[in-house]
């Protein structure tokens, strides 16, 4: 038997707290139309900022954190303090300043969007909360600035950016995007053979994969002629 970890022990006493009672939840608690949901926002920054190669993946382990997955973010005591940012490792070590500031140097500090996104989920409680769009828009004109840039931003440029653009490849701006959008590898555009994980590409991003409906736009968009619109 191994120990509980801080947030079992806390999910524990919020469960008294709220008069233990004998309760069933079927499914992911409904989500309000302002949350945070882990698998759409914060899985994807994680994965692209944290969870790389010589920092947070599974082999690398610095620290002895591990940011690939939500059970290995869990695991650790002092990560995520559900309800509590304030205690809460991961969230603390992305305001501090100097080598101390996570992601370390040269790697871009996250926005303060991407930091009250991480506050947001661990002040809900830090839920395995995924909350896929219920619908998919392919019939509009699919917007780059609206829906291509948030989604690589999200899940691409922490590791491609101008700074340490891992494999050379740097997807921080539109014409770096325009470029692989309109560059052809056996004669599919370079982003689209890399998200789709298809044979002969090496598959984006490394751990988990952007959804079906993601795909579909930025192929559209391509398809549109790749407007920085």
């Amino acid at each position: 038997m191994y120990p509980l970890t801080q947030a079992e022990r806390n999910l524990i006493l919020v469960w008294i707290e709220q008069g233990a009672n004998n309760t069933s939840c079927t499914n992911t608690p409904p989500q309000t139309p302002d949350s945070v949901c882990f698998v759409q926002d914060v899985q994807p920054l994680v994965l692209s900022s944290c969870g790389i190669t010589g920092c947070h993946d599974e082999i690398t382990a610095t620290e002895g954190y591990i940011f690939t997955t939500y059970a290995h973010i869990m695991a650790s005591d002092d990560a995520v303090d559900p309800f509590d940012p304030s205690n809460s490792e991961m969230y603390q070590v992305l305001n501090e300043t100097g080598d101390d500031r996570m992601p370390p140097s040269p790697m871009p500090a996250f926005t303060l969007e991407e930091k009250e996104i991480i506050r947001k989920w661990i002040a809900e409680g830090a839920l395995n909360s995924n909350c896929p769009t219920t619908t998919c828009d392919t019939i509009n004109p699919i917007s780059y600035s609206q829906t291509v840039w948030p989604a690589i931003d999200r899940s691409c440029v922490g590791c491609h950016n101008s700074i340490s653009s891992s494999g050379g490849v740097d997807l921080s701006n539109y014409d770096q995007i325009n470029y692989y959008a309109n560059t052809l590898r056996n004669g599919v555009p370079i982003l689209l053979g890399v998200i789709r994980k298809e044979t002969g590409f090496v598959g984006m991003p490394p751990s988990g994969e952007l959804d079906d409906c993601t795909i579909r736009q930025i192929e559209l968009w391509i398809d549109q002629g790749s407007l920085n619109n």
